[in-house]
């Protein structure tokens, strides 16, 4: 029989839909670039980057985000000023160190077709009904806030009814980034056309013009006077019955067409890595991990924390571990046991998730999506690092101990 091909190997990503490579490449070659002319890696991000307003793709909606802020404040908490360079690196000790930093705006496709609905009952109490599927990025714990405070009644006053597309309105899609911005106004239109009701009904009641009048706390204001939500329902439907629906809707055309050109709004994903590379071994850890997130407004600042640190770990999976190996066709890694992702043993020593909240964006208060920008600078930040640590420069993931190891013998060759 013929001689076995030798295994072929494929880097494997989670999500962001090719961004994670593609930045892999740009910004590493950005890197180099700069090497050659002299220029430390933030320096030529710096002079390269758009500034907000500008157009940044031809056509395309003009840049909505501060990334040169987003860039500095990475940089300054791994202690990276300058490029020193693998020159520098003298030392004869197998445990060099390294700083690396990646930047990547993304296009979100945040398709704008979305509708909610908002049902406020008899007994203060809010529903709402957004078809966004839960799939643990937290829809719950971001949709329901709003309600809550466009309405402002407590949070545990609002429940959720997701997911059961014969029960719930519309929505276009769970993913892209998009769920907090585009079903996130969704229910913030419910809510408010809700919220008109009320003052409708409080008029009414408290004889007096709707501009009198002010919501807070599940009350109908004016002045000393006030009058809970559910009186107003009671008093409308002659009984303790009935209840009051809000309808919302995202289409290209709110807003004056202000979600018609693409993107939705630019995903900002900034990455910075201070490694530690045994040359003995090939071996990568990660002392400091940084990552930046262009959110607009966290209305819900821990679960922006978490899922931004979910994907800087999906991000840092790709980067150093997870690989599908193939021989002659055959996958060889098809279980968990041999592909490796990373564990609770793998996470950085002192792992950053920073938010950047300018009111900017199209969303519900200003809010941006974030899901997948944690993602994709993580693979050059490292790289990059590695680079500045051994003056070794590998362009293919992962960056195993082998990969690493292999690059650093052929270099001393």
């Amino acid at each position: 029989p013929p001689p076995l091909s030798p295994p072929q190997s494929r880097a494997c990503a989670g999500s962001s839909l090719g961004a994670p490579q593609a930045t892999s490449a740009s910004e590493s070659q950005r890197h180099i670039i700069g090497a050659a002319m002299g220029l430390d890696p933030l320096e030529i991000r710096l002079k390269s980057l758009g500034a907000t307003g500008e157009e940044f793709r031809p056509g395309r909606r003009c840049l909505d985000a501060v990334p040169a802020a987003g860039l500095r404040m990475a940089a300054h908490e791994i202690g990276m000023n300058v490029d020193r360079g693998p020159e520098d690196q003298e030392s004869e000790l197998p445990i060099k160190t390294g700083r690396g930093i990646g930047c990547n705006l993304s296009g979100v496709g945040s398709s704008p077709t979305s509708t909610a609905i908002v049902r406020l009952h008899v007994d203060g109490t809010v529903t709402v009904f957004a078809g966004t599927t839960e799939i643990g990025q937290g829809s719950r714990g971001v949709l329901a806030p709003i309600a809550s405070q466009e309405l402002l009644v407590p949070l545990d006053q609002v429940g959720m009814v997701s997911s059961d597309t014969g029960i719930v309105p519309y929505d276009r899609s769970t993913g892209s980034s998009r769920s907090t911005t585009m079903m996130g106004l969704a229910v913030q239109g419910a809510a408010k056309e809700v919220k008109e009701q009320l003052l409708e009904l409080g008029a009414l009641h408290l004889d007096c013009s709707e501009e009198e009048l002010s919501v807070n706390d599940g009350l109908v204001l004016r002045g000393t006077e006030s009058v809970t939500y559910g009186a107003l329902i009671e008093e409308e439907f002659g009984g303790r019955a009935g209840e009051l629906l809000g309808r919302g809707y995202v289409t290209p055309r709110m807003n004056n067409g202000r979600l018609r050109q693409g993107p939705a709004f630019w995903e900002i994903g900034i990455a910075a890595a201070q490694i530690e590379v045994d040359t003995d071994t090939g071996a990568i850890r990660i002392p400091h991990y940084v990552s930046v997130a262009d959110v607009g407004v966290a209305i819900n600042p821990q679960q922006c924390e978490g899922q931004d640190e979910g994907a800087s770990m999906q991000g840092l999976g790709h980067t150093l571990f997870e690989e599908m190996i193939y021989e002659d066709g055959q996958l060889l890694n098809p279980n968990m046991v041999d592909y490796k992702v990373p564990t609770f043993a793998d996470l950085p020593g002192d792992l950053d998730s920073m938010m950047i909240e300018n009111h900017d964006g199209p969303g519900p208060f200003g809010a941006k999506g974030l899901g997948e920008g944690g993602i994709v600078s993580a693979a050059p930040s490292v790289a990059n690092a590695l680079f500045q640590a051994t003056g070794v420069r590998i362009k293919d993931l992962p960056l195993t101990p082998e990969r690493v190891w292999r690059a650093l013998r052929d270099a001393k060759k």
